[in-house]
């Protein structure tokens, strides 16, 4: 037990590193796990040594509202199976395709090179996901078997959208100063970080993206931020999804 509240990233690292299993499953107080979900995921693992995770389909339960809401662009198009770092880069740049903890279990060698990052606050298991997929891909298994609980008190609601868009800059950043080329690589041409247009929107006049993502690319990704910024709060999540995939699928898809 902890004698002070060292906060939700810094908790989990210390699990971590006292872990002894071949499988871990940081789990927050806003998972929600079903029965079956530890016993199918494992088994992937087992029969697929090639990857650390296995990533089930996420849904989320949103509390205020008291719906379950699921991400209708992963299905059909990404069916289940191990994906290589290839067809990862290609499924989240076609297919608006993210990699969610809340659902995914992991095998304790994800970890071999280092704990959560701490400076990346609330996308420090994101971050990690994305760079352990793009160099050993994953195991999807389009099945839900977990839900992440969306309430106003959670980790990531407490924070400034300021605070979060200088999280994702310096993100950006020490990806491109500190990872491998095959890492970065892989965050660049997957764009997965305009997964969240909304921080990358409030970025949109730094040279740095420009740099980042190139500048044949940028023009077009603003139309698509612009759109989502100016449109999208008016519309009700599940029709937000819809809208999502047809901006990827029109106009991020076409590079």
């Amino acid at each position: 037990m902890n004698k002070k509240n060292l906060g939700p990233i810094k908790s989990y690292n210390k699990g971590l590193k006292i872990a002894s299993g071949e499988y871990l499953f940081p789990c927050s107080a806003d998972d929600i796990i079903l029965e079956d979900f530890f016993k199918k995921t494992v088994l992937k693992l087992e029969t697929n040594p090639n990857t650390n995770i296995c990533m089930t389909y996420p849904s989320f339960y949103h509390e205020k509202e008291n719906t379950f809401v699921t991400q209708p662009w992963l299905l059909p198009f990404a069916k289940e199976g191990y994906y290589d770092s290839h067809e990862i880069i290609m499924l989240q740049r076609k297919k608006a395709f993210n990699i969610w903890g809340h659902c995914s279990l992991f095998r304790s060698k994800l970890f071999r090179y280092g704990y959560y990052h701490s400076d990346f606050k609330w996308f420090s298991d994101w971050y990690t996901l994305n760079r352990d997929s793009f160099l050993n891909g994953l195991y999807y298994l389009p099945k839900i078997l977990a839900h992440h609980r969306v309430v106003n008190t959670q980790y990531s609601a407490n924070s400034s959208l300021d605070d979060k868009t200088k999280v994702i800059r310096y993100m950006m950043i020490s990806i491109q100063k500190n990872e491998k080329k095959r890492v970065l690589d892989g965050f660049v041409n997957s764009f997965c970080f305009l997964y969240y247009f909304d921080l990358i929107y409030f970025l949109k006049n730094d040279n740095f993206l420009k740099i980042f993502f190139s500048d044949k690319l940028f023009v077009l990704k603003l139309v698509a931020l612009n759109i989502k910024k100016n449109v999208f709060k008016f519309f009700p999540m599940k029709l937000k999804f819809v809208i999502k995939k047809f901006l990827y699928n029109n106009i991020i898809n076409k590079f």
